[in-house]
C-alpha cells in the first residue's frame, strides 16, 4: 500500500518587472512558479518527487507593477491549478489569443505522444487561483496502447540503435 504526502507548495514571483506584450506595450504579464514536494512511502521505502508548475497573470502594465510590489512584500497568495480540457472544450478566446496551441498539449512523459480521449487531444492549462480549496481537474486518456507501443519501440531502438520514431513504425 502506498502512502502519499504532498508538502505545502510555495508560490514565487519569477520577476518583479512585468513583461509587456509586443502587440500592446500597455498590457503584459507576470510569471509565477511553484514547486511542491511529494513524498511517496511504500513497502520498499520512500521517494520524493517535485511537482513544478508555472503560469502567468495578464493585465494592464501599471496594475501588474502594483501587484508585483504587493507580491514582493507579502508573498504570492493562492496556488497554481491544472485544468485539462478536450480541444472541443477550449474557449475560443483562449485559442485566438495563444501563439502556440501545441505547447498546451498533454503529452505522455518524454514519448512526445499526445494524450487523447475518444480520439480528441487533451490540453493542460495552468492558472493562478486564490482559492486553496480548488482542485486540479484531470482527464484520463484512453490511448494507452499507442503510448505502450512507443515505449516498446524505444526499447527496440535502444537495442538496435535506431531512432525511436523508426522503431515505432516497426512495432506499430
Amino acid at each position: 500500500m502506498e502512502n502519499v504526502k504532498r508538502m505545502p507548495a510555495k508560490l514565487i514571483l519569477v520577476d518583479v518587472t512585468p513583461i509587456a506584450f509586443d502587440s500592446d506595450p500597455t498590457r503584459g504579464y507576470l510569471q509565477i512558479k511553484s514547486s511542491q514536494k511529494i513524498i511517496k512511502s511504500g513497502i520498499f521505502g520512500s521517494s520524493v518527487t517535485a511537482d513544478n508548475r508555472h503560469c502567468t497573470i495578464t493585465g494592464d502594465i501599471d496594475d501588474l507593477r502594483d501587484l508585483a510590489l504587493d507580491f514582493k512584500e507579502n508573498g504570492v497568495p493562492g496556488k497554481i491549478v491544472i485544468t485539462e480540457l478536450l480541444r472541443s472544450d477550449l474557449p475560443e478566446e483562449f485559442i485566438a489569443g495563444v501563439k502556440n496551441l501545441d505547447s498546451y498539449l498533454k503529452v505522455a512523459g518524454d514519448s512526445k505522444i499526445v494524450c487523447q480521449k475518444n480520439g480528441e487531444d487533451i490540453f493542460r492549462l495552468y492558472a493562478h487561483c486564490y482559492d486553496l480549496d480548488v482542485e486540479d481537474t484531470y482527464i484520463e486518456h484512453d490511448n494507452s496502447a499507442d503510448i505502450r507501443a512507443f515505449a516498446k519501440a524505444k526499447r527496440v531502438a535502444d537495442d538496435k540503435k535506431k531512432s525511436p520514431t523508426e522503431a515505432f513504425a516497426d512495432v506499430k
